[in-house]
C-alpha cells in the first residue's frame, strides 16, 4: 500500500491497512500529517477566527472561562495572562511542532513498556509507527470535521474554551 492508500485504508478497512502498517513501518508520513493538521487546526484558530479586532474580547473570555473553571483566580493579574496570550497568538505555530513530536514519543513509550511487559515482542519502531496512525485517525479525520465545523461557525461563534469543545461532535456545544 502506499502512504496515501493506507490513508484511505485507516477509514475503510484498518484491519488490513494496519497490517500493511506492521509489515512495512514508516513514521515520516503520519508525523508529517500530524504537524501539518495541528499547524492547520491552530492557524484557524490563532489567525483566522481570532483576530487582531476581536483579539481583547476573546482574551477576557478565555481567561474568565480558565478562571471559572479553577474556582479561582488564577497565578498573575488578568493583564499578564491576556499578554501571554497575544504572545501564544504570535507564535501559534511553534507549539505543534514540539508538542506533536513529544506526545507522539511519550505515548509510544508507554505503549512500548506495557508491551514490554506482557512480553508481546513488538519493537519499539513498530510501536511508534502504530501510535502514529492511530493519532492520525484522531488528530488528522477528527481535525478535519472540527477544522470545518470552525471555520462554518465563523469568529462570532466561536468560543475560546477546551480545544475539546471545538470538535463537532461534543455535547459541550450544547450548553
Amino acid at each position: 500500500m502506499t502512504e496515501l492508500q493506507r490513508l484511505a485504508g485507516i477509514v475503510v478497512s484498518p484491519s488490513k491497512t494496519f497490517e500493511d502498517i506492521n509489515q512495512r513501518p514508516t513514521q515520516v508520513f503520519p508525523i508529517a500529517l500530524l504537524l501539518l493538521f495541528s499547524l492547520l487546526g491552530d492557524f484557524v484558530v490563532y489567525q483566522v477566527l481570532v483576530t487582531d479586532a476581536n483579539f481583547e474580547q476573546m482574551a477576557r473570555t478565555k481567561v474568565q472561562w480558565d478562571a471559572s473553571l479553577a474556582g479561582q483566580k488564577s497565578h498573575g493579574t488578568e493583564e499578564q495572562q491576556i499578554g501571554t496570550l497575544r504572545r501564544e497568538r504570535e507564535y501559534w505555530y511553534l507549539l505543534p511542532l514540539i508538542a506533536v513530536p513529544v506526545s507522539v514519543l511519550a505515548v509510544s513509550i508507554f505503549f512500548y513498556i506495557v508491551l514490554l511487559l506482557a512480553r508481546a515482542g513488538a519493537t519499539f519502531a513498530k510501536v511508534l509507527v502504530v501510535v502514529c496512525w492511530a493519532l492520525v485517525i484522531y488528530r488528522c479525520i477528527g481535525g478535519v470535521f472540527t477544522i470545518v465545523a470552525l471555520l462554518a461557525g465563523g469568529p462570532t461563534n466561536f468560543f475560546p474554551g477546551p480545544a475539546e469543545a471545538w470538535s463537532p461532535t461534543s455535547l459541550a456545544q450544547l450548553i
